[in-house]
C-alpha cells in the first residue's frame, strides 16, 4: 500500500531505504531489527508483533533474502487489512446465509419426499378403516390402523372358515345345475380346497334309500343327512368333493380319482360303495342302492353325468335291494335295438306336460306315444325294451318332482307287467 511504512535493511543491520513514513512510524528501531534478524534464522519470512505504542501499525511482515541476507520489512495497517477483508467477510456471511437457506429448503424437499409414503399410507388407512387422520404422532396412527386391519382380517378369516362348509355345498349345487363358469372353476376348486382334477377321472355317485328298517319314511331328510355324514367318514377327502343331498331324495357325491384307468377306478368305487352299504345296514338299519355315472374328465360335465346317474339309479327297481349300478353296464340295456327311431320328441312332450299338470294333453300324448312304441317293431322283445325305457324315464321324473304319481311300488308292478307280457305285437 502507498501508506504502509517500508524498510530495507542490509546485512549490517543498517537501514538503507525507507518509505511511507508517518507520525506513528518514523524509523525502524534497532532492537526490532535485532528481533527480526533473530527470528529470520528460523523463519526467512513471517509476521511479528511490532514494538512501541503504535495502534494502527501493530504488526510487521519481514522477508530475508537468501542472496545477500537483506531484510525487507513492512508494517501492517490493521484498518487497511480490515477494509480489504470486509468484502470477503460479507461474502462469507452471504454465502453462509445462502447455504443455510438452501439446507433448509433441501431438508424440506427431502423430508416431503420421505414423508409422502407415510402420508399416503395414512390416507389409505383412514379410507380403509374409516378413521380420521390425526395430526401429531403419525406412527401411532399408522400402528393403530394396521392393528385394526389385522383384527378385521382375522375376523373375516374366522367367518370364512365357519362358512366354508356351506360355501362348498353351494358350489356343488351350482356345479350340478351347470351354473359354474369355466373361467372361475379352477380358482374356486383351489380356494375351497377341493381335489385337483387336472389329471383325474371323475364320476358322480348317487345313493337312494331302499328300505327304512320299519321306520317312518317321513324322516327321510334326517336319514339322507346321516348318509351324507357316513360318506364323509368312509371316502377320503383327497378323492371326493363335498357330499350333498339333492331334492331331499338322493345323496350325491362327486368322486375324483387320480388316474384314468377305468377298471381300477370302478374297483375303488365298488369298494367304497360296499363299505357304505354295509355301514348303513349295520349302524342305521338302512337299505340303500348306489349308482355311478359314466367316468368323465371335465367337471363342467357334472350336470349331464348327474342325469345319467339318475337313469342308472332308477334301475334299482328292477334289481335286488342294496345293489351297485354303473351306468356304462346298463347303458346297452337302456338302448332300443331294431327300432329305427325311438319317439324321443313325443316322450319329451309327455314329460313336459306332466311337469305342467296338463292332464288332457298328457292323455292324448301318452296314447299316441304308446301306439307308436307298440307299432315300432315286429319283435315283442324290442317293444318290451322300449316300454321299459319309457317306464324308467317316468320313474325318474316322479322322483325328481318328489311326486307319488308313479311310486316305487307302482313302478315295480309296471316293470313286472311289461316283462311278463308278450302280446304287444299283433
Amino acid at each position: 500500500s502507498s501508506t504502509t511504512p517500508f524498510f530495507i535493511v542490509n546485512r549490517n543491520d543498517e537501514v538503507i531505504y525507507s518509505a511511507n513514513l508517518n507520525e506513528e512510524v518514523t524509523e525502524l528501531p534497532p532492537d526490532l531489527v535485532d528481533e527480526i534478524r533473530l527470528a529470520a534464522v528460523e523463519q526467512p519470512a513471517a509476521v511479528l508483533d511490532s514494538v512501541g505504542n503504535n495502534i494502527s501499525h501493530s504488526r510487521i511482515i519481514y522477508t530475508k533474502s537468501d542472496y545477500n541476507n537483506w531484510l525487507y520489512v513492512t508494517y501492517l495497517d490493521e484498518s487497511e487489512i480490515n477494509q480489504a477483508l470486509a468484502v470477503t467477510k460479507y461474502g462469507l456471511i452471504v454465502l453462509a446465509l445462502i447455504l443455510i437457506v438452501g439446507s433448509i429448503f433441501s431438508s424440506y424437499l427431502v423430508a416431503g419426499r420421505f414423508t409422502k409414503p407415510i402420508e399416503t399410507l395414512k390416507n389409505s388407512l383412514a379410507f380403509i378403516t374409516g378413521s380420521e387422520t390425526k395430526k401429531g404422532d403419525d406412527w401411532d396412527f399408522i400402528s393403530q390402523g394396521i392393528n385394526k386391519i389385522v383384527t378385521e382380517n382375522e375376523s373375516l378369516q374366522n367367518l370364512y372358515d365357519r362358512e366354508k362348509p356351506e360355501l362348498k355345498k353351494q358350489f356343488m349345487s351350482n356345479l350340478y345345475r351347470n351354473q359354474v363358469m369355466e373361467t372361475e372353476l379352477e380358482h374356486k376348486i383351489q380356494q375351497l380346497g377341493f381335489p385337483t382334477t387336472s389329471q383325474s377321472s371323475s364320476a358322480v355317485m348317487l345313493i337312494q334309500i331302499d328300505e327304512y328298517g320299519q321306520r317312518e319314511a317321513e324322516n327321510k331328510d334326517i336319514f339322507l343327512i346321516s348318509i351324507n355324514e357316513m360318506v364323509r367318514d368312509i371316502i377320503p377327502n383327497e378323492i371326493r368333493f363335498t357330499p350333498v343331498v339333492l331334492n331331499n331324495e338322493v345323496q350325491v357325491t362327486l368322486l375324483a380319482f387320480d388316474n384314468d384307468d377305468l377298471e381300477t377306478n370302478k374297483r375303488s368305487a365298488t369298494e367304497y360303495a360296499d363299505a357304505i352299504i354295509e355301514s348303513l345296514q349295520n349302524y342305521m338299519n338302512l337299505s340303500v342302492s348306489v349308482a355311478f355315472s359314466p367316468f368323465f374328465t371335465h367337471l363342467l360335465e357334472a350336470k349331464d353325468n348327474l342325469e345319467r346317474g339318475y337313469q342308472a339309479l332308477s334301475y334299482h327297481l328292477l334289481l335286488d335291494k342294496q345293489t351297485i349300478i354303473f351306468y356304462d353296464e346298463i347303458e346297452k340295456t337302456m338302448s332300443v335295438p331294431e327300432i329305427s327311431e325311438y319317439p324321443e320328441t313325443l316322450e319329451a312332450n309327455l314329460l313336459q306336460e306332466i311337469r305342467l299338470g296338463e292332464v288332457d294333453k298328457v292323455k292324448a300324448t301318452a296314447s299316441e306315444l304308446l301306439d307308436t312304441l307298440i307299432s315300432s317293431s315286429n319283435l315283442a322283445i324290442n317293444v318290451q325294451v322300449a316300454l321299459l325305457r319309457l317306464s324308467l324315464n317316468l320313474v325318474q321324473l316322479s322322483q325328481t318332482m318328489n311326486s307319488e304319481f308313479l311310486s316305487e311300488e307302482r313302478g315295480i308292478r309296471l316293470y313286472e307287467e311289461i316283462l311278463q307280457s308278450h302280446d304287444f305285437v299283433q
